[in-house]
């Protein structure tokens, strides 16, 4: 599986608007071998964590991350976004988020779901 996970959290403007860009594309490349994990640092806002997956129809796994998870990724500013091959090699890690980067992953997840 091609496997994008996204560092984020409710808290975090860019995070937001990364949000939905990821639940488009998970449901747009699912069925040909996209993974997408979010990993939320808002342990203590769970209701409005909840309460923001239902606003955007976020149907990928949103785990719940803590300061262990971000220094085994080298995570230090969100969103923080990998994309992993097949293989499990990172090949695409940008933080922030706009429009260009959104496009730069969805071009590189179609790239990957192409490789075999």
């Amino acid at each position: 599986k091609v496997v994008l996970l996204d560092f984020w959290s409710i808290g975090c403007p860019p995070c937001r608007r990364a949000v939905p860009h990821l639940a488009t594309l998970y449901e747009k490349y699912k069925s040909r071998g996209f993974v997408a994990l979010g990993i939320s640092f808002d342990r203590k806002e769970i209701e409005g964590l909840r309460s923001f997956i239902e606003k955007y129809s976020v149907t990928y796994p949103i785990l719940l991350g803590d300061m262990d998870v971000a220094r085994a990724y080298g995570v230090r500013s969100i969103p923080s976004v990998f994309i992993l091959d097949r293989k499990g090699y990172i090949r695409l890690h940008r933080i922030g988020y706009n429009e260009e980067i959104g496009n730069e992953i969805e071009k590189t997840v179609k790239d990957l779901i192409k490789e075999k």
